[in-house]
C-alpha cells in the first residue's frame, strides 16, 4: 500500500514542536482501515499553527480495470455526506447568530431560502 505524507518545508516541524514518529502515529487510523479493508484509500490534510501536514495512502478508486492510487488533491464522491457536512454547520451558524430558531416552522425557513436565491 503506497503512501505519501507531506510534513511542508524542512524545520517546519521542530518550529511547531512536532515529530515525524507522532505524526505517522497520527496516521495509524487510517492504515488499519485501510488493512481491514473498511475502506480503499484516504487522503488527509490537517492545519496546524498555520502549517499544512498531509497524508494519501492506499487508492482513491479500487476497481480492478483501473485502481487509482489515493494522492494529496484526490477528490472523492461523497454524496450524501454533502448534506450533513455543509448543512449542519450552516444551521448551526445560523442558531449561534439568532437567525433561525429551533423551533421555528419549517415551512417559514424554506421560503426564505427560496427568497434569497
Amino acid at each position: 500500500m503506497a503512501e505519501q505524507t507531506d510534513y511542508g518545508p524542512a524545520g517546519q516541524l521542530e518550529r511547531l514542536g512536532l515529530s515525524p514518529a507522532a505524526l505517522d502515529a497520527m496516521w495509524e487510523p487510517l492504515r488499519q482501515a485501510m488493512s481491514a479493508k473498511l475502506i480503499p484509500g484516504a487522503s488527509a490534510a490537517v492545519l496546524y499553527k498555520g502549517a499544512r501536514i498531509r497524508y494519501a495512502g492506499g487508492l482513491a478508486l479500487d476497481t480492478p480495470d483501473a485502481p487509482i492510487p489515493a494522492a494529496f488533491d484526490t477528490r472523492y464522491d461523497c454524496a450524501s455526506l454533502t448534506k450533513v457536512t455543509v448543512t449542519l454547520p450552516l444551521l448551526l451558524l445560523l442558531l449561534d447568530q439568532s437567525r433561525l430558531q429551533l423551533d421555528e416552522p419549517g415551512r417559514l425557513l424554506s421560503s426564505r431560502v427560496r427568497s434569497a436565491g
